[in-house]
């Protein structure tokens, strides 16, 4: 008789001190070795963006010049716009548009006026919209050009200098540059040309200099690339896994998404922070977003945006 209460005692404690365990120590499988960072840079949780559960997927993330911040939902074949408390303002979805579809939106960005332009994965188009969301149709398609590409769009972005957009495609391992004003199309390190191609390209961003940091997925870093190709140099080789996307910052420094966590670089190419990896949380990023001193992150493991102050 005095033996039960002790064993029942003792199983109590056991669980109790088992479950704390479990709820405090990421998965097994998720236990990752971060990358080792230098310097004086840091990266602290402030928040989180969309966890009404009205963007279910969210992918590919930009901002406008307005300052509200456009958001690729995978699930939900929309884009939207949100603003600087993470309502949603307008969406454009193949479900309430009758003239052009959006099937797998996978990246965007904004002019530097009103135009959003955003990609469509599944067919490799890419659509104009204006800043609500509205009058959205079709400006560019793969193939379309004398090179006849016919890959998977990857990640668009904007070089607000030039007025030029930029297009990888992961199939090809290309870039496709546009120039919005004369409309003259040219193509960079496709596979079988003579120019140096590019292994996954996936997201990229242009510094005020017209540099392109291009996340190359299965390179397993950062392409950077200058005059569109003349000379291509790669950073983050050591710290990263599977880059998918990356963000100008201010001062020079670049933030990756990568496929556990988020890695900072200054402008000399070494790592200087990061987050995730398991370590301040699990994370699955799809895509960076930089505004005002803060880091925003498309967290497929969450399905809503991170935000981190920098620091």
């Amino acid at each position: 008789m005095i033996r039960f209460p002790v064993i029942i005692t003792l199983l109590s404690l056991c669980s109790c001190a088992s479950s704390s365990f479990e709820k405090s120590v990421p998965p097994v499988a998720e236990k990752v070795t971060p990358p080792a960072v230098t310097g004086s840079l840091r990266l602290t949780y402030s928040g989180t963006l969309g966890t009404q559960g009205e963007i279910r997927a969210p992918w590919g993330i930009s901002f406008g010049v307005d300052g509200t911040l456009y958001v690729c939902d995978r699930d939900k074949s929309s884009v939207v716009r949100l603003n600087g408390s993470g309502e949603i303002i307008s969406r454009f979805d193949s479900f309430t548009n009758r003239t052009e579809r959006l099937y797998a939106p996978i990246d965007v960005c904004s002019s530097s006026g009103i135009e959003i332009y955003a990609v469509d994965a599944s067919d490799s188009r890419v659509l104009r919209f204006d800043r609500n969301l509205k009058n959205g149709y079709t400006i560019y398609r793969g193939g379309a050009d004398q090179t006849k590409l016919f890959g998977s769009f990857n990640g668009i972005a904007y070089d607000k200098i030039s007025g030029d957009l930029y297009i990888t495609d992961r199939d090809t391992g290309a870039v496709i540059r546009i120039d919005m004003l004369g409309r003259s199309i040219r193509t960079m390190g496709a596979f079988g040309s003579r120019d140096k191609s590019l292994r996954e390209p996936a997201g990229l961003d242009v510094d005020p200099d017209g540099i392109l940091y291009i996340a190359d997925t299965k390179m397993g870093a950062v392409a950077v690339v200058r005059n569109f190709g003349a000379h291509i140099n790669y950073i983050g080789g050591d710290a990263l896994e599977a880059p998918v996307d990356a963000v100008v910052m201010d001062g020079g420094n670049i933030a990756v998404a990568d496929s556990r966590g988020v890695v900072v670089f200054n402008p000399k190419g070494a790592a200087a922070a990061f987050a995730g990896y398991g370590v301040d949380r699990i994370m699955k990023p799809h895509s960076v977003a930089y505004k005002d001193g803060k880091l925003y992150i498309s967290d497929g493991a969450s399905a809503s945006i991170l935000v981190y102050t920098v620091e």
